[in-house]
């Protein structure tokens, strides 16, 4: 691609000011980093050895058809047993050659394809891409291209042949041109580009990088010939000496293999992080050391943003809604980021050291590294906007977001997706936004996460007004003291709760195992030893627990349902609807809010038995291998059938019941989100699937439908003078005054 003048544009494009000044900030060049004797003559080393790597993966293929050969040509079938001998060299000999030689042609998994932009749409990002590359004395990207991760990448165009050509393409994540600003983009760009800055060391880089993924698939990789071969060593007796003989073969070739991979990742490791310290002196040297480690909060900030959004989406979808910008997403969902995972970020960070196969140093060596640059950085703007946001660098941002968050969609959901599930970003921001700050009254309300294993009781009576008002308002307060009262109690037993529960389906579990008669190891479920009297002893304590501990618990659960019982029963007389905002709207979506959630808290209630059989049949199956044996066959097959049996009775439950949220499809019912069909009692896979969904979705509900009403109870007890309670993270210097 040819360079242009830094000053130029495209013909009958104007730029403006501000891209303008960014263009002249990319005037003065970079001193290029100079690579030392031993650096150089190590990276000779690291490429070399590595090249030598698949010498000896085709000298392995070499021995073993050589081995063939000899069997063939010195070897005789002989009298006696001799032929199975004879006959199974050939049989090793062939498996081995066939499992070594498959991985080179198995496809590669399918992704997403990146967006590639013209010059014709985006004139001036390509001008700002190539005054870098000119700063950064690198070779211009043939193509752009762009993706919904937030990452940049420079890499060869073309595989093999941008190898030799020395073409190159840019690969930019929107989420960091929506996130950043540009100096803190144009030093990632920057740090791009100085890989190729040096390029013998990118060309060696990446031929290490191929040959230790073809070794990567030969010794990993497991598709339906392995299954079958293992299938083949249990279908005849007579066949099952060579059979396993065979595997044992494709083991022991894969073991030596293993140990070339291991080199060669150990050294090429190596190299990398080399390059990336490389690269991150450009960066500095670009932008300047500040703004360098403002890009690594930034970058860890927004791929922590990036899960939160996909989480997001995922619950969009199920009410029949996707955002129609997926990066504009991420961007809002960055400031959900609570300083708590950053600090945790951070901690595991100062905590984490660099390992042998580590790509990239940490990054307190890389920002260490990049301290010594002392670089005030060689892009400065002027004029009003010392550092605006990277958005500034395209002309059509938004259209370019919504087309990619739409090939993603494609992408994720193939058939399924429709372009009328796509809606504005910003209206399910606003959603988003509102059941967070529900959640937060849910917080502020209980002061504790109540198991969503043990809703809180609601009876019919909760949307009835009460016939004293002020009677109903004492019993309020009264209920709101007792509550906090117990709260102190009350903070650690749901751990406890949780652990006693987890522990009595894990002994369960290994009691199902002992008694089909299954090949049982202690450890396996947590236990100590290997006798069946721990686990029964230890199921026994477990379910004593549970009870004990729910016992206790029960104190706070009861007076945090009377509680909200009261308030909501008050919002129902109309003087204190008519002191809440939208009072009205508010009692109707109560009403609808309590009848779902009392049936959502008593299908909860039949959870336990459910989870329990689907563990146990997922135990058994782990267990029972290729030998047919009519007990565990048996318990399967029942606790299938009971599974299916649940789902029956569950799905019945929920036919005609209105959900309560705003979903796309107005007619939408509670069994068609939570269980819209129950698949066939023999289909494992279709149950487990069924019963995940179902336990995801109640549990999701339960939490959502509490959530709201908290904020309605919150919000009556305001207008009866009761202060909100502080949130409980917050530090409180003096006790609630409950009164």
């Amino acid at each position: 691609m040819a360079q242009r003048n830094p000053a130029a544009t495209a013909s009958n494009v104007t730029y403006t000011p501000v891209q303008q000044e960014i263009l002249r900030a990319l005037r003065e060049k970079i001193e290029p980093t100079r690579s030392t004797a031993a650096y150089k003559l190590g990276l000779f080393a690291v490429a070399s050895l590595n090249m030598l790597l698949p010498l000896a993966y085709f000298g392995l293929i070499f021995l073993v058809a050589h081995a063939m050969y000899w069997n063939h040509r010195y070897n005789s079938v002989g009298k006696g047993g001799w032929w199975m001998v004879y006959l199974g060299a050939y049989v090793w000999g062939t498996v081995t050659l066939v499992f070594l030689i498959k991985p080179l042609f198995a496809r590669g998994s399918k992704e997403s394809p990146p967006l590639k932009i013209k010059r014709s749409g985006e004139p001036f990002l390509f001008e700002y891409v190539e005054a870098i590359c000119r700063t950064v004395n690198a070779p211009v990207p043939r193509t752009i291209r762009l993706v919904c991760e937030p990452n940049a990448a420079a890499s060869f165009s073309g595989g093999v042949a941008g190898l030799v050509t020395g073409r190159m393409e840019l690969t930019i994540g929107l989420p960091l041109v929506t996130g950043m600003s540009v100096r803190q983009l144009t030093g990632v760009l920057a740090h791009e580009f100085g890989h190729f800055s040096q390029g013998s060391g990118m060309r060696m880089s990446y031929i290490v990088r191929v040959i230790n993924y073809w070794l990567i698939k030969i010794v990993f990789l497991r598709d339906a010939w392995d299954e079958k071969l293992v299938e083949l060593s249990n279908v005849d007796v007579r066949l099952s000496p060579i059979m396993y003989a065979a595997r044992f073969c494709v083991w022991l070739s894969r073991q030596l293999l293993f140990g070339l991979l291991w080199l060669g990742n150990a050294l090429s490791c190596f190299l990398l992080r080399q390059m990336e310290f490389d690269a991150d002196r450009y960066e500095a040297r670009m932008v300047g050391f500040r703004t360098f480690t403002s890009s690594f909060s930034r970058l860890a900030e927004m791929n922590i943003a990036h899960q939160m959004a996909l989480g997001d989406v995922e619950t969009f979808h199920s009410e029949g809604r996707l955002p129609d910008n997926f990066p504009a997403l991420i961007v809002a969902t960055a400031p959900r980021v609570t300083p708590e995972l950053r600090k945790q970020f951070r901690k595991f960070e100062a905590m984490r050291r660099t390992g042998l196969f580590d790509t990239h140093p940490t990054d307190r060596e890389r920002i260490e590294s990049a301290r010594k640059e002392n670089a005030v950085g060689v892009f400065q703007l002027a004029g009003e906007q010392k550092d605006p946001p990277a958005t500034v660098l395209f002309a059509n941002l938004d259209r370019i977001c919504q087309g990619i968050t739409i090939d993603f969609y494609k992408s994720a959901l193939g058939k399924e997706f429709k372009k009328s599930l796509v809606h504005p970003v910003e209206g399910l921001i606003r959603r988003r936004e509102a059941e967070t700050e529900a959640g937060k009254s849910l917080d502020r309300y209980f002061q504790v996460h109540i198991p969503v294993d043990r809703p809180l009781p609601l009876d019919a009576d909760s949307v009835k007004p009460p016939a004293r008002p002020q009677e109903a308002a004492r019993e309020l307060k009264q209920a709101r003291e007792q509550m906090l009262a117990a709260l102190v109690e009350y903070k650690p037993l749901p751990e406890r709760y949780d652990q006693a529960a987890s522990t009595q389906f894990s002994t369960v579990e290994a009691m199902n195992v002992i008694n089909c008669g299954l090949k049982y190891r202690g450890a396996d479920f947590g236990l100590p030893d290997d006798r069946p009297e721990t686990a029964q002893a230890k199921n026994k304590r477990a379910r004593a627990a549970v009870q004990h501990l729910a016992a206790r618990m029960l104190v706070f659960e009861t007076a945090a349902s009377e509680r909200l019982s009261a308030a909501l029963r008050l919002l129902q007389v109309p003087k204190v609807a008519a002191a809440v905002p939208n009072g009205a709207e508010l009692q109707s979506q109560v009403r609808d809010l309590v009848e779902s959630g009392r049936q959502i808290s008593e299908i909860i209630s039949e959870l336990p038995a459910l989870q329990g059989l689907l563990r146990g049949a997922a135990v058994l199956l782990s267990r029972i291998g290729n030998k047919h044996n009519p007990k565990v066959v048996e318990s399967i097959v029942g606790q299938l059938e009971g599974m299916s049996s649940q789902l029956h009775s569950i799905h019945d439950q929920l036919k005609g019941k209105p959900y309560s949220f705003d979903h796309a499809d107005e007619r939408m019912t509670l069994q068609e989100f939570v269980i819209p069909f129950v698949p066939e009692p023999m289909d494992f896979g279709g149950l487990v699937g069924a019963t995940q969904q179902l336990v995801e979705r109640l549990f999701t509900l339960q939490v959502r439908v509490f959530a709201r009403l908290a904020q309605a109870a919150e919000q009556v007890e305001s207008v009866l003078g009761l202060p909100r309670l502080p949130d409980p993270t917050a530090p409180a210097d003096d006790e609630v005054n409950a009164k």
